[in-house]
């Protein structure tokens, strides 16, 4: 299952390398492993732009501002 926000695939990420961080946080380490293995290659874009490359979604404000003019 992959993560569903930035702050948790950064969460799953350390616990599935870090056992004492996931023990400390009451996750499983296969199960902080299972979501950092489904967010292998994602990205995360802004504004709500999940899984576009960041500087797609920049290029395109850009073009779009530089539209408007």
């Amino acid at each position: 299952m992959p993560s569903v926000s930035v702050k948790q695939a950064r969460f799953m990420s350390a616990a599935a390398h870090n056992p004492a961080f996931a023990a400390e946080a009451g996750i499983p380490v296969s199960v902080a492993r299972e979501f950092h293995a489904a967010d292998a290659g994602k990205s995360y874009g802004a504004g709500g732009h999940k899984g576009k490359p960041v500087a797609t979604v920049a290029h395109k404000r850009v073009a779009a501002a530089l539209h408007k003019r």
